[in-house]
C-alpha cells in the first residue's frame, strides 16, 4: 500500500488521540528513521517517522529496530530541543503528506514554549523538519538549498516554506479504489470531502491504519534487509569459492607438470651414461638408446649453450624440484579441496537461511574462519551498513544453550535433533549428543548432522532408522532426489580432526540406508 494522501489523513486523523502525550524517549535507529517515546493515559507508544526513498511513513509502531551504540547528531539535537514537550496538536492540509506535530513546554506556564516537528513524507524529497513558533528551521535530518538546484532553503536559519501543494484528486488514488475494492469502504462524514472514516466492510469495526502499516512495512523491511544482508554474504562467499578454485587449478597444472618427472630423470642418466658418445660442443638435441625400453631411440632436447654434461645435471635438478613439489603440491590440494568443501557447505547452508537470525549465524561462522580473511575485509563495509542486524550471537558452550536451537522432532517417542548450520553441526555431535546416540548424514553430500538420541543398548526400530535417514536427506543438498544414500553409526565413531572446520568430522563402522 502506498502511503498516499488518503493514507495520511486516515495517519493523522489516528494521531490525534496522542495530544497530550508527552516525548521520554527519542531514537534514531538509522539515517532514515526518527523514533519518538510517547506517554500518556498511563500509556506508553512509539512514533515512527521514516524519510526512506521507497518506504518513507509515519504511523505508531510496536517492532523493537536495533539502535546504534552512539546517538546519531540529528538524534542528539532532538533530545536537546523538545525531550519533555507534550503534543499539542497532529495535523495535515488535505491531502497532502506533510504531518505537522505542534509541541509546546509548559514548564513555565506564563511563557511556554512552542516548537513544530514537520514530517515531509514525499518519496526522495522527504525529511524530518523541526522549527520555533516563527517558522524559522532550527534543524532538519536533510539539509538542502536553492544554490544545489533543490527547491527550497532547508537548513538552520532558514524560515519555512511548505512544497508546492499538489492538486491532488482523491477518488482517482491508488488507494482509495484498493481499499473500495478490497476490505475498506471511505465514507464521508456530514457531506464533507474532506473528511473520512475507514471501516472494515465486513464487520463495519474500526480499522487502526497505524498498526497495519507498521506490521506491512516491519514485514517488508525485514524482508529487505534479509535479501541484502544474504545478497552481500553470498557475494563474498562466491568471492572466496572462485579463489580456492583458481588456487585448485593452478595446483594441477603443477601436478600435471609434475607428472614428466620422471621423463628428466631419465633424460639425466641417458646423457650421463653416454657422455662418451656425445660431442662437447654446440648442439641442441641427441638421440640416444633407452636402455629402460628395449633400446628404443630417444631423442634428447639440449641447451647448446651448455656442456652435455651440464645439461644432464640441469635435467636432475629439475627431478629433483618436481619431485619435491608433488609432496608438497598433493598437500595443497587436500587441504584446498577441504576448503572448497567447507565453502560449498556454507554457500548450501546459506541458501537455506530462511530468517535474517539465519543469515547472521552464517556471518558470525565466516567472520572466526581464516579463509575468508581477505573477502570478509573487502567486504566489511556493505555489511557494516546493515546497521539493523542482529547482534554476534554467543558462542555455543556445554553450559549454554544461548545459540543452540537445533530443530526437534519426536517420531514415536523418539526423539530426533537436526543441525541448522555447521557450528549448529559441531556442537550438536561433538558436545550434545552422547556416545551410545545414533548419528546419520548423507553421503559425500553437503547436509545437516542428524543425532537419533538413544538409551543404552536399546533396539532402535529398523522404522525409526529409516525416518532419521529421511530428515537427513530433507535437510542436505539431496532433499529433490530420490534413494539417497545416508551413513549412520554410533556417535561413539564420529570424531572431528583437530583444527578441522566446523561441521567436518570423520568416521567408521558406519552403515548406508538409502531413502
Amino acid at each position: 500500500m502506498a502511503f498516499d494522501g488518503i493514507v495520511a489523513k486516515k495517519i493523522v486523523d489516528e494521531l490525534n488521540s496522542l495530544v497530550d502525550y508527552k516525548i521520554d524517549k527519542i531514537y534514531q535507529p538509522d539515517k532514515n528513521t526518527v523514533i519518538i517515546g510517547l506517554y500518556g493515559n498511563f500509556t506508553n507508544l512509539a512514533l515512527l517517522a521514516c524519510i526512506s526513498p521507497s518506504n518513507y511513513r509515519i504511523h505508531l509502531t510496536t517492532h523493537l529496530i536495533k539502535n546504534p551504540e552512539v546517538a546519531p547528531n540529528f538524534c542528539m539535537f532532538l533530545r536537546k530541543h523538545i525531550l519533555g514537550y507534550k503534543i499539542e496538536k497532529i495535523y495535515s492540509k488535505d491531502f497532502e503528506r506533510i504531518v505537522y506535530i505542534d509541541l509546546v513546554n509548559s514548564e513555565n506556564p506564563d511563557k511556554p514554549i512552542k516548537k513544530v516537528l514537520i514530517v515531509e513524507l514525499m518519496g526522495k524529497h522527504s525529511n524530518i523538519i523541526l522549527t520555533n513558533n516563527s517558522g524559522i528551521i532550527l534543524d532538519s535530518i536533510r539539509h538542502t538549498s536553492t544554490e544545489e538546484n533543490a527547491q527550497r532553503d532547508i537548513y538552520p536559519t532558514a524560515r519555512y516554506i511548505a512544497p508546492l501543494k499538489n492538486n491532488y484528486n482523491f477518488e482517482n488514488s491508488e488507494n482509495y479504489k484498493y481499499i473500495n475494492e478490497k476490505y475498506l469502504s471511505i465514507r464521508s462524514e456530514n457531506n464533507s470531502s474532506k473528511n473520512y472514516n475507514l471501516i472494515l466492510s465486513e464487520e463495519e469495526k474500526p480499522f487502526s491504519l497505524n498498526f497495519a502499516l507498521d506490521d506491512f512495512y516491519f514485514s517488508k523491511e525485514s524482508n529487505e534487509l534479509f535479501l541484502t544482508f544474504r545478497n552481500n554474504i553470498s557475494n563474498m562467499l562466491l568471492s572466496a569459492l572462485k579463489k580456492y578454485e583458481k588456487r585448485l587449478e593452478n595446483i594441477d597444472n603443477k601436478l600435471l607438470e609434475c607428472k614428466d618427472m620422471d621423463k628428466y630423470k631419465l633424460y639425466g642418466e641417458l646423457i650421463t651414461a653416454n657422455l662418451y658418445k656425445i660431442p662437447n660442443y654446440n648442439i641442441s638435441s641427441i638421440s640416444l638408446e633407452n636402455y629402460y625400453d628395449e633400446n628404443k631411440k630417444i631423442e634428447i632436447p639440449l641447451d647448446k649453450k651448455y656442456s652435455p654434461q651440464y645439461n644432464a645435471n640441469k635435467y636432475f635438478k629439475k627431478y629433483s624440484k618436481l619431485k619435491n613439489a608433488l609432496e608438497i603440491v598433493n598437500v595443497q590440494k587436500q587441504e584446498t579441496l577441504q576448503e572448497l568443501k567447507y565453502i560449498e557447505s556454507i554457500i548450501y547452508e546459506l541458501e537455506n537461511c530462511r530468517t535474517i537470525n539465519d543469515v547472521q549465524e552464517v556471518y558470525d561462522e565466516i567472520s572466526e574462519n581464516k579463509i575468508f580473511e581477505n573477502v570478509f575485509k573487502s567486504n566489511r563495509k556493505n555489511l557494516s551498513k546493515n546497521s539493523k542486524s542482529p547482534k554476534k550471537s554467543k558462542k555455543l558452550t556445554s553450559n549454554k544453550f544461548s545459540s543452540f536451537n537445533p530443530l526437534k522432532y519426536n517420531i514415536d517417542g523418539y526423539i530426533i535433533y537436526v543441525g541448522r548450520n555447521n557450528k549448529e553441526n559441531d556442537y550438536l555431535t561433538n558436545k550434545f549428543a552422547s556416545k551410545n546416540d545414533i548419528w546419520f548424514h548423507t553421503k559425500e553430500i553437503h547436509g545437516s548432522h542428524v543425532i537419533l538420541k538413544t538409551k543404552e543398548k536399546e533396539t532402535i526400530p529398523e522404522s525409526i532408522i529409516y525416518e532419521a535417514a529421511r530428515l537427513a536427506a530433507n535437510h542436505s543438498k539431496a532433499k529433490n532426489s530420490s534413494n539417497v544414500p545416508v551413513d549412520y553409526c554410533k556417535v561413539s565413531f564420529v570424531k572431528k580432526v583437530p583444527g578441522n572446520k566446523p561441521g567436518l568430522v570423520i568416521y567408521k563402522n558406519n552403515k548406508t540406508i538409502y531413502v
